[in-house]
This record gives structure tokens, C-alpha cells and sequence, in this order.
């Protein structure tokens, strides 16, 4: 019996059956989580990462990459207002991390970076700065309370392959995943839950 056949009839079974041939490239989805040592959960935006002007430490979260995609040598990450026009896809900043992967199997992970920094650390870098002023460019902006209601925040991190000189560059996007970062809405200086170091 011919592979194609073999495959064909395989489809007709209520399994996932994988087709492929040895002749087709094997890779990895992207595959990434908040890191379990943030104050993040997905659901609330921690009161602790606020801007500094209402007593906020103002960090981005921290990630861990479980797995990406063949040929990913970027991932960069951007965080979204989704409840406010022009704040989303990396309206507070966009960082972009050099990637690869750890020799044990182990997750990469994508550290924090304080909002208003300028001055990154080595293998992080500005791809496009946040969209709240021009007179302070940085990577990343930290939200403070809205001025009404709650607002939603998100972040999507792509795998990139990013190739040629840094005035000649080309990058190619091999997958993108969202992550929610939680829901931001008036608070208490008091219900702040400040992190240890």
C-alpha cells in the first residue's frame, strides 16, 4: 500500500495521525507561559506593576519559552491596551529578546524590564517603542489606574527569524501566540502586593 493511501485511510480514523515524511522539516509551535515567579496570573493586572507615579514598581512581566519554532534567533514582545484604540498590538512598547535554546532542554527565559528604561540589558533590545509619548521613548510603558472602568491588558509574542545587517534587516515571522495579562481598574494604594527581589 502506497504512504498517500496509507495516510488517506488513517484520516477516516477519530485519531490525530501524523502523515509527514522524513523529507518534511520537523519544528516546534511556539509555546510560552507568564513565568510562576511573577505577581502575574493572566486575570488581574498586579497593582504592584503599576506606573511609578501612583507607587508602582512598573516592571513588564517575565516569560518562560518552552519551545519555538525551527529557525526562531528572535522573539519579540508586545504589550497591548486592548481597551483603548491605538494602545493595542504594542502600543506600551515592544522588546525584542535574542533566542536560543538552552543545551539542557530547559525554558529560555525572557526577563523583566523596568518601563522607562533606556539602556538594556545584553541580548534585549527596543524594537519599537511605546506609543504614549514621543518625548520619552523606551521599550516598555507600565499602565496607571485608568480614569474609569476597567481596562484589559494583553501581550503577544512573536518567533522571528531575523537575518542580514542591522541597516539591512529581514525578518520573518513564523508564529505568533497572545497571552491575557489581566484587567486594570481604579484601586487603593493599600491593596498594593509588592514583590521581593
Amino acid at each position: 500500500m502506497k504512504l498517500s493511501t496509507l495516510c488517506f485511510s488513517l484520516l477516516a480514523l477519530p485519531l490525530a495521525v501524523s502523515c509527514a515524511t522524513d523529507d518534511e522539516p520537523q519544528t516546534s509551535p511556539l509555546n510560552a507561559e507568564l513565568s510562576p515567579k511573577n505577581v502575574w496570573d493572566g486575570k488581574t493586572f498586579p497593582t504592584s506593576e503599576v506606573c511609578a507615579k501612583h507607587g508602582g514598581f512598573a516592571k513588564s512581566p517575565s516569560f518562560l519559552i518552552h519551545s519555538a519554532p525551527q529557525g526562531t534567533n528572535v522573539i519579540l514582545v508586545s504589550f497591548n491596551n486592548d481597551s483603548v484604540d491605538g494602545m493595542d498590538k504594542g502600543g506600551l512598547g515592544t522588546i525584542g529578546y535574542i533566542y536560543e535554546p538552552n543545551k539542557n532542554g530547559e525554558p529560555v527565559l525572557l526577563n523583566s524590564v523596568k518601563a522607562g528604561e533606556v539602556k538594556l540589558p545584553k541580548g534585549v533590545f527596543l524594537e519599537k517603542p511605546h506609543r504614549y509619548t514621543e518625548a520619552a521613548p523606551s521599550a516598555y510603558y507600565a499602565p496607571c489606574k485608568p480614569a474609569k472602568g476597567q481596562e484589559k491588558y494583553s501581550v503577544t509574542l512573536t518567533a522571528a527569524k531575523r537575518s542580514g545587517t542591522f541597516a539591512n534587516q529581514t525578518t520573518e515571522v513564523l508564529e505568533e501566540v497572545t497571552l491575557p495579562l489581566g484587567k486594570l481598574g481604579q484601586y487603593e494604594p493599600s491593596l498594593f502586593v509588592f514583590e521581593e527581589d
